[in-house]
């Protein structure tokens, strides 16, 4: 049997964040709901999510303060945005934040699951990276991680001058 991947859906639309909600429930996600951004935070101090599907347009803290808010939390988690007032500057937006996924509201359900998915494989690859570096064992490093250890090294340099 698959592991539950354990969501937080965030989104100011209650009938919206029910439908949805129970919708990805029967396709046999353990889903957590929150309707503002601080109550995300609330839940994510609490519990552990492999995703989140977030709401970019919402009162309050908006959907990219709670990404960057969220990220700084946990760093492996993966973000994907699902909005209702998608545009350009939203998708730029969202890359520059490096989430997982950016979508439409009106989309397909089974195209939402698979990359619901994709997202925590991709989280799941995340720890196991964390795991190998922790116990001393070789890993393979992506560009920008590389770039990011050599801004550190340098900042550290710079520090001890």
């Amino acid at each position: 049997m698959q592991e539950r991947i354990r969501l937080l859906i965030v989104d100011d639309e209650e009938d919206f964040l029910d439908v949805i909600s129970r919708r990805l429930q029967s396709r046999g996600f353990d889903v957590t709901t929150a309707n503002s951004g601080q109550d995300a935070l609330e839940y994510a101090a609490k519990s552990d999510f492999d995703t989140a599907l977030v709401d970019l347009k919402m009162p309050g803290m908006d959907g990219e303060e709670l990404i960057k808010r969220l990220k700084e939390h946990d760093a492996t988690i993966e973000i994907v945005v699902l909005t209702g007032h998608g545009s350009l500057g939203s998708s730029v937006t969202c890359g520059r934040l490096e989430t997982y996924g950016y979508m439409q509201k009106v989309c397909d359900i089974n195209e939402l699951v698979h990359i619901l998915r994709r997202a925590r494989a991709s989280r799941k690859k995340k720890l196991e990276k964390i795991s190998r570096r922790r116990s001393g064992q070789h890993v393979e490093m992506t560009e920008k991680e590389t770039v990011d250890q050599a801004a550190e090294m340098l900042k550290k340099i710079k520090g001890d001058s």
